[in-house]
């Protein structure tokens, strides 16, 4: 039995394009590829609240903790470090912009290490541990509804980096910030 024909506006489905050039429908492809794209590239999309003025601490205030990291932990560090003040820039993976998992991206990409590009993939892709067992350069996720949605780098001393949101720029935030503390979803390390 041929299933039932489905129609819109009047007029059968299957002949909504057939007046369209081949251009026309391949714009129309494209258009959803972007879409789709778009979709992927979202999973840093969100809009926590500023956090308060006491709450984010200089770059620079935790090189305790980062020299007891491994070598190339220590440099997932600097790189990111180096990166304070670079504005968000949804989708961004470069030194003129980071999202959040851009950032994380690039930070272990200039060490040579390999990661997903996503913050969901690289909540996958991590080994979960115990903030108690975080060192510097290790991954903390952060969940909005059902799926991770924020990433950033572990310090030490309960600070991480990361880029937040549009507006604002990379910097370094404390883990005991409300918001954060309520949407943590886990640490982890990729190496």
């Amino acid at each position: 039995m041929a299933p039932e024909p489905v129609f819109w506006q009047g007029r059968p489905a299957s002949k909504l394009f057939a007046n369209y050039s081949m251009d026309a429908k391949r714009n129309v492809f494209r258009l959803g590829l972007v879409c789709s794209a778009i979709v992927a590239v979202s999973a840093c999309s969100w809009n926590p609240p500023q956090p308060a003025a006491n709450s984010e601490h200089p770059a620079g205030s935790n090189a305790r903790a980062v020299e007891s990291g491994s070598a190339a932990s220590t440099h997932v560090v600097r790189v990111a470090q180096q990166m304070v003040g670079v504005p968000y820039v949804w989708g961004g993976a470069t030194p003129k912009g980071f999202d959040c998992s851009g950032l994380v991206f690039y930070a272990y990409g200039e060490t040579g290490l390999s990661i997903p590009r996503t913050s969901r993939e690289q909540f996958r892709a991590a080994r979960p541990i115990s903030l108690d067992l975080a060192r510097p350069g290790d991954l903390v996720f952060f969940r909005i509804g059902r799926d991770v949605s924020h990433v950033g780098i572990y310090l030490g001393d309960n600070q991480f980096i990361h880029s937040p949101e549009t507006g604002q720029s990379v910097k370094v935030t404390d883990l005991d910030h409300r918001f954060y503390r309520k949407h943590f979803a886990g640490a982890g390390r990729i190496h």
